[in-house]
This record gives C-alpha cells, structure tokens and sequence, in this order.
C-alpha cells in the first residue's frame, strides 16, 4: 500500500503534463506544440518511468500520435517502435491477476491504452501498404474495446 500510495502524486503530475501536450494535439491541431510539451515531459520524466509505468505507457501512446498526425521524417518509424513499447508496458501491467479493485481499474486503464496502440499501430500498417498486419490490429483493437464495453 505505502508503494502504490507514495506514486500518486507522481502519476497525478504526470497525467496532467500528458493532458497539455493532448489539448495541443487535438484541440490545437498543432503535433509541434504537442511534440515540444511531450519532450519536456520525457525529459523530466524519464528517470520515473519504471515507477509509473502504466502512465508512462498513456504517455508514450500520445507521444507516438503526435508523431503520427506529424508524419514527418522518421516520425512513423519512430511511433511504431514507441507503440511496440507501449503494448509491452501493458501486457507487463495485465498479467496481474484482478484481485483487487485497484488492480482492476488498473487493468481496465491497461486495455483501453492497448487498444488505441493496436489501432494506430493498424493505422501505420495501412498506411504503408501492410494491409494483412492492418486488418489483424485492427481486429485485436476492436476485440479490445468491445470487452471493454
């Protein structure tokens, strides 16, 4: 509990750094700005990364979307690898079993970010030609979402 209590505040904080860099991306339409917060945010990030896991995990997810509504450069490369990254990190917080209501919204959280992951992973695949890889993201993130609700 002294674990899992000492992190919210290091959550919370960085949450709330992700939710700026989301309003630059989607409300702003500005992938730039979004970027330029998001590199900050790593920056100041990186050396808690394992212990907020799940969060950096939402994080790396807008990140790599930013990359991708940029689409320059090496961006989609770029987002794929981080992508790659961000499913690992989940499958890590889902083989925890739902014993508790905690682990359970964690795990509810764990899969909602998969799913978006999966998308944009389909997403990428499309848009370079994978088409068979696209429709086999696309299925899994689908199958996400509607367990999910």
């Amino acid at each position: 509990t002294e674990v899992f209590l000492g992190s919210i505040p290091r959550e919370a904080s960085l949450d709330a750094a992700v939710r700026w860099g989301a309003r630059a991306l989607y409300v702003q339409g500005d992938p730039e700005a979004a970027l330029r917060i998001f590199e900050l945010v790593r920056q100041r990030w990186t050396k808690h990364a394992g212990k907020v896991e799940l969060p950096w995990a939402h994080f790396q997810l807008y990140r790599a979307l930013a990359k991708t509504r940029r689409a320059g450069g090496d961006d989609w490369l770029e987002a794929r690898e981080i992508l790659t990254g961000v499913v690992e990190a989940v499958d890590r917080t889902l083989a925890f079993p739902p014993e508790n209501p905690v682990i359970r919204a964690r795990r509810w959280r764990a899969e909602i970010i998969k799913s978006l992951a999966l998308n944009t992973i389909g997403y990428l695949d499309r848009q370079q030609g994978r088409y068979l890889e696209a429709v086999d993201r696309y299925r899994d993130s689908a199958m996400l979402q509607r367990r999910l609700g």
